[in-house]
């Protein structure tokens, strides 16, 4: 299984097959060329509605290093997380503000 994000970029410029075909954009930047099992190579019309969005493959590399992908699945993670990450932040702020409330009432007695 890979991650990383579907791009769809111009590829093999100046050749007869240039044309924009689908990638998989990797956290360490390198881009990995894929197709999905079963869908038209030429017009990567189940890819495309993954264009821009973040993914998990399984499948295998081929002889010519492109990814041929059995299954995909978008990753949804990071959404969640800034989710979970925004509300940690609010109960933090909560946390200092009672903790502040505490310690004011206590000087003043």
């Amino acid at each position: 299984m890979i991650k990383g994000t579907v791009v769809f970029k111009l590829a093999s410029v100046g050749s007869k097959s240039e044309g924009v075909y689908p990638f998989l954009s990797l956290e360490d930047g390198k881009l990995v060329k894929i197709a999905l099992k079963g869908d038209n190579p030429f017009e990567n019309t189940a890819l495309k509605a993954y264009d821009g969005k973040t993914v998990a493959l399984e499948g295998d590399f081929n002889e010519n290093g492109k990814f041929i992908a059995t299954a995909i699945e978008e990753i949804v993670e990071a959404v969640e997380e800034a989710v979970e990450e925004a509300e940690t932040v609010e109960e933090a702020e909560t946390v200092e503000e009672t903790e502040t409330v505490e310690e004011t009432e206590a000087v003043e007695e």
